[in-house]
């Protein structure tokens, strides 16, 4: 008879332990319920995968460029996603508005060479979801 070890053996006491722990937990647990997803911006060069990495400077003759949200938990179905890209006068040349999905995990907007190219310098990727908003600062070399 083989014993297959455990991370830990529970007892009356850590039962009660555990029992009165989900007590003093749940008024934080639904706090973290309605609390507004975390988000994390970052500008790619290519299609956001598993291997690529995000940049901070482009040049203007790439294709396309992608902004990108990866969530830190599961949005709420049907709040506000809005993607803009600001040029560095300060213009709104791109922005695409969709709802969230509660399968969200990564979501992207993608900005083509004719939009960028004509305005190099420091861009910003402006995100913002229920309210809350990230900026990410890049630049765009001739």
């Amino acid at each position: 008879m083989q014993i297959v070890p455990t991370p830990y053996r529970r007892s009356r006491l850590a039962a009660a332990v555990a029992c009165a722990g989900l007590a003093i937990a749940s008024p934080t647990a639904t706090a973290a319920a309605t609390a507004k997803p975390r988000l994390i911006a970052d500008v790619y060069l290519t299609a956001p995968t598993g291997t690529s990495l995000p940049k901070q400077r482009f040049s203007a003759r790439q294709p396309t460029l992608f902004g990108v949200v990866r969530f830190g938990r599961a949005p709420k179905a049907g709040r506000p996603l809005v993607f803009s890209f600001v040029t560095p006068a300060g213009k709104v040349v791109a922005r695409w508005t969709t709802t969230t999905r509660t399968t969200d995990q990564i979501v992207w907007a993608e900005l083509r060479r004719p939009f960028f190219r004509v305005h190099p310098g420091s861009w910003r990727l402006v995100v913002k979801v229920d309210g809350t908003v990230r900026r990410v600062g890049f630049r765009v070399r001739r």
